[in-house]
């Protein structure tokens, strides 16, 4: 059991910013701008990462839905902010570039699926 120090602690479930301010939009936080948006997800990545008792993580939305605003992209597919920004945050390397994939160019041709 966990308990005993013998299961490993898994986040199943994190994160929550919303950064959309239109009416009906829900996060459990909402972020006024692009920077507070990206701080507030740096601090909830370091805080996973630096902590030696999380094996492994998840967070709440990938994408924005009709009921939640809280992913790392928009219900019509752009990313909240730009892809290298969003990996190095993930992952918390230094140079956002180094080796984050090049989805930025494939971002702008992506539509979204219809209903």
């Amino acid at each position: 059991s966990y308990e005993a120090g013998r299961a490993p602690l898994m986040i199943t479930e994190f994160g929550g910013i919303s950064l959309t301010d239109s009416d009906g939009a829900w996060g459990y936080g909402t972020a006024a701008s692009d920077a507070e948006y990206a701080a507030l997800l740096k601090r909830l990545f370091y805080a996973l990462r630096a902590s030696r008792a999380v094996v492994w993580f998840c967070s709440t939305q990938f994408m924005d839905i009709v009921q939640e605003t809280n992913g790392l992209l928009y219900i019509d597919w752009p990313p909240y902010l730009p892809i290298p920004k969003i990996h190095s945050i993930v992952t918390g390397s230094k140079d956002p570039c180094a080796d984050a994939p090049d989805l930025d160019h494939r971002m702008a041709t992506v539509t979204a699926p219809r209903s």
